[in-house]
């Protein structure tokens, strides 16, 4: 019940998050959120889960801090985890959902940490698609809820922001940096 109720509350944070036009303010509330859904996945012994949502704390934090080569770093582990999570599924040492929380992690972190604009939008909704398979998986129905939440949320944002731009006559192509 306690892991349900830090869901909920990291539902709401995220839900928030990813409903700001606002790059900086969405980093912001988004590390807040991480770190509550990281409480919740450990909670239910949902490790791989954990680990992404720990490493997207990290992520996210030293973006926000400007700590440019942390948050670099934490991002090719990120990376590397993802064929590490799969040979540990063709090896019988994790079952294949294991993958989903690894991937959506990956792309949520790319996308909240390294992008900006249209680009931090999308790469935020690949991962949130991959996280609903997760929690539906995972049986855990706060992060079903949340994640479909948040799809909604980012859609809302990216409409908002195509609406502002073609008012103003000029589209926001969104970056990537490095």
């Amino acid at each position: 019940m306690t892991a349900d109720i830090i869901g909920y509350l990291g539902l709401l944070i995220t839900l928030v998050s990813f409903s700001l036009a606002k790059d900086e303010l969405l980093q912001k509330l988004n590390l807040v959120g991480c770190l509550l859904w990281a409480v919740h996945f450990g909670a239910m012994e949902q490790w791989s889960a954990f680990i992404m949502l720990v490493m997207a704390s990290a992520m996210v934090g030293s973006s926000i801090a400007g700590m440019k080569a942390l948050t670099n770093m934490v991002w090719m582990l990120n990376i590397l985890i993802i064929p590490v999570t799969a040979m540990m599924i063709l090896s019988g040492g994790a079952a294949w959902p294991a993958i989903l929380p690894v991937l959506g992690g990956f792309f949520i972190n790319t996308g909240v940490s390294k992008c900006r604009g249209n680009a931090m939008t999308y790469t935020i909704m690949a991962g949130m698609i991959a996280w609903i398979a997760a929690a539906v998986m995972m049986e855990s129905i706060p992060a079903i809820i949340a994640n479909l939440l948040n799809l909604l949320a980012l859609l809302f944002r990216e409409f908002t922001r195509i609406r502002k731009a073609s008012k103003a006559g000029a589209a926001d192509g969104g970056t990537v940096s490095a």
